[in-house]
C-alpha cells in the first residue's frame, strides 16, 4: 500500500484497495468467513490510514471469489485501472529460481493494465 500511495501521490490519483477472500469450491460464495472478514477489514483500515498520511484518497473493496487473481483482474478491468500494485513474497522455485504464486502469475498474464509487484526482501 505504501508503494501505491507513493505513486498516487505523485499524480494525484485515487487508490482502490482490494481484499479478496478466497472461498473453496465446496463452500458457497456467501459462506460466513468471520476471521477472514475481520482480517480483511483491518487490512482495508490500514490501507486508508496509509493513504491518509500521504493525502491520497483510498476507496476500499472486499471481494469474495474462488480465485483472487481473477477477482483482481475483473476489478481492475471494471475500474479502468491504470496500474495494479501487488505485494507478493517470493518463493523458491525449482533450481533455486525465485517465482511468485498463482495469484500474481494470473494477474501478470491477464491484467488489463500495467502491473507492479512489490516483493519484500528475502530473509537472510
Amino acid at each position: 500500500m505504501s508503494v501505491a500511495a507513493e505513486l498516487a501521490d505523485e499524480v494525484g490519483s485515487c487508490i482502490t484497495a482490494i481484499v479478496v477472500i478466497e472461498l473453496p469450491p465446496q463452500l458457497p460464495l456467501d459462506a460466513q468467513m468471520l476471521e477472514e472478514e475481520a482480517a480483511g477489514k483491518r487490512t482495508l483500515e490500514d490501507a486508508r490510514a496509509i493513504g491518509g498520511t500521504r493525502g491520497v484518497r483510498v476507496r476500499t473493496q472486499m471481494l469474495r471469489a474462488r480465485l483472487a487473481g481473477e477477482a483482481i483482474v475483473d476489478a481492475a478491468t471494471e475500474a479502468h485501472a491504470d496500474l495494479i500494485v501487488l505485494r507478493a513474497p517470493r518463493r523458491s522455485g525449482r533450481g533455486g529460481r525465485r517465482i511468485f504464486g498463482r495469484t500474481v502469475d494470473f494477474v501478470l498474464k491477464h491484467a488489463p493494465c500495467r502491473v507492479m509487484v512489490a516483493a519484500p526482501p528475502s530473509p537472510v
